[in-house]
């Protein structure tokens, strides 16, 4: 989690060589993509812990049905969120009243983005911390360092610093790297699952 958040603090460096208008579009939606990615967090932080109950408990029949459930409502609260930031930005110009009016041509270029986001991300969370539960927090770490810093980073630095991109590809670095991550999570999580048996329950309690 830490490494993430250092992360989001680099993209808003990288961020802040944009042209003035973009950089204040970015940072006025942050707060809310934050805001609403919150629901999502909690969401996949209950189902860790009803997986690690149910691994403590030795009540593992139903696992996977237990963790398909709670991805597919990871996915629909990400999709709820995803409805209440495209309605967030059909108001955005009543809520930021004063804006110059390149700011808000910015914040509608960036809207399908920041739309879009919570989704991909919302699906990667709750794999994340379903994975830590059943003991696999190295590879989480492995995913989320290889998506974010050694591919995305590098990437928006490329776009921004190199090619002066505009706002939208910019910012659509942050989905990406989403995307980037989702199949490896998918994966290792249908693996792990499929793999996990008493014995390795029993050597993860004594870990």
């Amino acid at each position: 989690m830490t490494i993430l958040l250092i992360g989001a603090t680099i993209y808003q460096l990288l961020y802040s060589q944009l042209a003035i208008n973009a950089y204040v579009a970015i940072t006025l939606v942050m707060p809310w993509i934050r805001a609403g990615t919150q629901f999502i967090a909690a969401w996949s932080h209950s189902s860790a812990i009803t997986v690690s109950q149910a691994i403590g408990s030795k009540k593992m029949d139903d696992l996977v049905k237990n963790v398909d459930t709670s991805i597919d409502i990871a996915v629909v609260i990400s999709v709820l969120c995803a409805v209440l930031f495209a309605i967030l930005s059909l108001f955005i110009d009543q809520i930021y009243p004063e804006l110059d009016q390149a700011t808000y041509q910015a914040l509608t270029i960036i809207a399908p983005l920041y739309i879009f986001l919570p989704i991909v991300r919302g699906y990667n969370t709750v794999h994340g911390n379903i994975l830590r539960a059943v003991g696999q927090t190295t590879a989480v770490f492995k995913i989320n360092f290889t998506g974010q810093w050694v591919i995305s980073i590098p990437l928006c630095a490329f776009l921004i610093l190199g090619l002066d991109a505009s706002i939208f590809w910019a910012f659509a670095i942050q989905p990406f790297e989403e995307i980037v991550k989702a199949l490896p999570f998918r994966q290792l999580a249908r693996k792990s699952l499929k793999e996990f048996d008493q014995e390795k329950a029993q050597k993860l309690m004594y870990d």
